[in-house]
């Protein structure tokens, strides 16, 4: 029996949201793929449907928010969304950006775009083994 799960995408090029969702279709049938190109959207569906995504994979940046706005947004969420895991999904490269999103953000980790199948990988066993250790 498959374990299916969802993943949603923000992130405001169309072109990312694409190439990501394919990557995240070709890895497994079992992944459901919510593809948003603004946080906000995201948000609202989110509040709307009561959905708890498994993993949501977060572009910062964006031009109509400020980055914080999305994690204090979600936190508001009248819905249990504490199993779901927050990563960035960027292009920062410098030792400063990283350091200032582990200090800023409620995130579990960083992925380096482009989003790979052995990047997406590491984070599927970097939960399964989080998961492994939580004592119940």
């Amino acid at each position: 029996m498959k374990n299916n799960y969802s993943v949603f995408l923000i992130d405001n090029n169309e072109i990312d949201n694409f190439i990501n969702q394919r990557v995240l279709k070709n890895f497994s049938e079992s992944i459901t793929v919510f593809a948003f190109s603004s946080d906000t959207d995201a948000l609202e569906y989110l509040q709307k449907n009561k959905i708890t995504p498994q993993y949501i994979l977060l572009s910062l940046n964006y031009p109509t928010t400020n980055d914080s706005d999305f994690f204090e947004q979600y936190e508001k969420l009248d819905f249990d969304n504490k199993n779901t895991s927050i990563y960035i999904l960027s292009t920062l490269l410098l030792p400063s950006d990283i350091e200032k999103l582990n200090t800023d953000y409620k995130h579990i980790g960083y992925i380096e775009k482009p989003l790979s199948a052995e990047k997406w990988l590491r984070v599927m066993n970097t939960r399964r083994l989080k998961a492994e250790i939580t004592p119940f």
